[in-house]
Formats: C-alpha cells, structure tokens, sequence
C-alpha cells in the first residue's frame, strides 16, 4: 500500500494545522475503526430503564420524580412517587420523562410527523409491515408513510438534515438515496427486508437494503392529515415518537394517530409525555408581531419554532426538546398574549449543535399596553454544555412579550440560543 510518504510531507508543511505525525491513509484507516466502533456502541447501547422512574414537570410547583401507571381517556395521568398514588390532568403538566434520540434503524418517518424505529421493513400489498420493539407488528398504510431511514447517521446534526431531507421532499415520484450518496428515481415495485425493487426509466432495479441511506415515498401520494386541538405526544425507550388525539390504558396503551391510524404500546416502553393544544400555549405555535436580528458583523440568523436556529432539533446538554423557539444573538422576539394568561416560563439553554461552545444572556421585557416596556427578567450568562437555567416571569396586566437574545462572551460566536418548552400558561394554572 503506498501512503505517499514525499506528497504527504509537502501538504503538511503547507498545511500546519494537519496532523503531522499521521499520513492519510492512516487516518482514514482510524476514522473507520472509530466509525465501526462507535456504530458498535450505538447498536448495542441498552435501552433506559423500563421501571425508571422520571421527572414530572408540573404546570405549577417544582418537578418530582415519579413513573406514570395509567393515563386516562380523559387525559388523566396517574403517577407513583414513592410508592404513593397521585394524579394530574393533561392541562397542568408541561412534561413527563424524556425524549430519546435515536440513532438506530431502520427509522420510518410518518407523513404526520411521527417517528418508529422498527427492527426491519418490508412492503406488503400497498401497506408498510415492520415488526418493532413499542409497537409490536406494524401494518401501515404507504400514504401514512413520508420516507424511510434505513442508516441513521451517528452524528445527530446529519441525522436531521435526513429527517429534513424526507420531509421537505416534493415531486411526484418515489426516491432512493444510496449509502454512497447516488440517489434513484422512479417507482418502488417492492421492499423486502433485504432488497429493494425500484422500476426506473431505464428500467427495474434491485438493491440491497444494506446499500440504502433512505427511501422517500412520493409526495403526491401521502395523506395530508395532521392532528389539531389537544393531543399528547409520547416519547418510547427506543426513540419512537408519536402524536396521538388520544392516548389511554393501563398495562397497554391505546394511540389514536392522524388519519385514523391505530397503534398499541406496553406502559413500559414509554418514556416521555407532553401534552399539546390544552391550557399551555406554546409561543412556538404563534406567530410574533416582530422580529429582529442585529448580526455582530453580516451573518443573519432567522428565528426557527421548535427548531434551533441552524433547523435542527432542539437538543441542550444531551436532552431532546421537541418544543421551544431557536435565536440567534442579538434577536429581538415579540408577541401579542392572548387573553387570560399570567406567566411567562421557559429554559434557558445553548444548543448542542455548538458542541459546548457559545455565551449569550437573555432579558424577557413586557408591556402592558402603553407602548412603555418594562424589564421583567435578566438571565444570567448561559454557556454551551450547560443544563438548561428556568425563567418565570408574571404577566399580570401585560398585552406584550419580548424576548432579547444578547452577545455572550465572545461576541455572537456559537450564540445559537434554545428558548425550551417556551410558553405561556393560564390565569388560575400556576
């Protein structure tokens, strides 16, 4: 094997910044033995805990640890603690548990903006069947189906933009994107879980699934129905997600999806609840009279609503978020309130995106209807890699909301800003 010993040598005088005492075929030989480790790793993780138990962050008070035993058709959750039997309803809990993100697959991706890790896929008469560790054996409809991600990327940051990739996608035809990153168009014939058959205009073609990055099922073809008014949306322990108009049972939970789908999970293999669309009002589900962005050179960052501001998923100190608002510093956010709502809380956080990088200190000002805005809460400086601080601010009286994101240390560098779980609650609620 020739390393190009006298070549390498004048590209490392050329560029200081390179490791010197490695030549290039070494270090790909490296980055392969640690991309083989670390799929290893991430292959044979164990799931959390079935019997853990989790934080329950109330509407109201401070969290307490707890595991869910039921949840009512009436959006009632019933809770241990220490041996002790308690309840809360749906409208006074903003979060139980937590979001795992995984990065196994193969991943199917809902056209309602659900995600099932499944243990394997395959395709029959006209319907999606994937046997998975939540939900058992799953026969779904392809219109139900966005896209597929048969390799997750290790890297969460790449893993999102497949995400995007499948949900962003339009056109009217079916996509294959290949591990080598060659994409083919045409129809998808049939999935087996060990080949794929795609008809093409220059015709069939069969390819090994372990050859395949992701499948994107034609746009044109998927149901549109979405899910509006209250809802719950459950995390499982193997990075499952799904919104669900309904949720209830004991041992075993019943899910009514989007579109009249239908699924059933054990109690156990839940690991994360947060209700949507009840008496907390999310300001990622508004829409803010005013925006600003004052770059501290020229970049410009847009504000992004239940993203970070670079589109990825909200992620702070290795937890997933899938509610908040993403800014960049200096960003000015401003909303009307709604009637009837007296507090303001969120946390506060740096995203992970930064990898541990990034200052910034945010103020929350309000006004109550004069056009004179008063300061009602100065953060202290938030770092990247730090748990996320809490902010609570009373709305009494108030018919405005600002949110200003500010320079941190070092100018804007990294400043990517998580306002998690930013919302509003109701007169009667705190």
């Amino acid at each position: 094997m020739n390393c190009g010993g006298a070549k390498n040598r004048e590209q490392r005088r050329n560029n200081p910044a390179s490791p010197s005492s490695c030549p290039p075929c070494l270090r790909g030989l490296i980055s392969f033995c640690s991309l083989v480790l670390w799929a290893f790793l991430a292959a044979s993780a164990p799931l959390p805990a079935a019997d853990a138990t989790r934080q329950v962050h109330p509407v109201a008070g401070q969290p307490y640890s707890a595991a869910v035993t039921k949840i009512d058709a009436s959006r009632t959750v019933h809770l241990s603690a220490d041996g002790k039997p308690s309840q809360i309803q749906a409208d006074d809990l903003v979060r139980w548990g937590s979001f795992v993100d995984a990065a196994r697959g193969p991943q199917i991706l809902l056209a309602a903006d659900g995600l099932i890790v499944a243990d394997e896929v395959g395709i029959e008469s006209e319907r999606l069947v994937a046997p998975t560790g939540a939900f058992g054996d799953l026969k779904l409809p392809l219109e139900s189906i966005a896209g597929i991600v048969f390799r997750p990327p290790l890297d969460p940051q790449r893993r999102d933009a497949f995400y995007a990739r499948v949900r962003e996608a339009t056109g009217e035809a079916d996509r294959v994107l290949l591990n080598n990153g060659d994409e083919l168009t045409g129809t998808i014939q049939g999935l087996q879980p060990d080949s794929l058959t795609l008809e093409t205009e220059a015709g069939s073609v069969a390819i090994e699934t372990g050859r395949l990055a992701l499948v994107v099922f034609n746009p044109a073809l998927l149901s549109k129905s979405t899910l509006t008014g209250e809802r719950m949306l459950l995390g499982f322990r193997d990075g499952s997600r799904l919104a669900a108009g309904k949720a209830s049972g004991d041992k075993t939970l019943s899910l009514s999806l989007a579109g009249g789908l239908g699924v059933s999970a054990e109690l156990d293999q839940l690991s994360a609840l947060q209700p949507l669309g009840g008496d907390v009002i999310y300001l990622s589900d508004l829409t803010p009279i005013s925006y600003r962005h004052v770059p501290f050179l020229s970049l410009k960052w847009p504000y992004k609503m239940d993203r970070s501001v670079a589109g990825n998923q909200l992620r702070v100190a290795g937890d997933l978020y899938p509610k908040g608002i993403g800014l960049h510093s200096a960003a000015r956010l401003t909303f009307d309130l709604p009637p009837g709502v007296s507090k303001f809380a969120a946390e506060l956080g740096i995203d992970d995106e930064t990898a541990g990088l990034g200052s910034a200190a945010v103020r929350v000002l309000t006004d109550d209807g004069t056009g004179k805005w008063k300061l009602a809460f100065t953060s202290s400086m938030i770092r990247g890699g730090e748990k996320p601080s809490p902010v609570e601010v009373d709305l009494s009286g108030a018919q405005r909301l600002t949110i200003l994101a500010d320079f941190g240390d070092h100018g804007d560098q990294q400043d990517h800003v998580d306002l998690l779980n930013a919302r509003l609650i109701s007169a009667g609620k705190e």
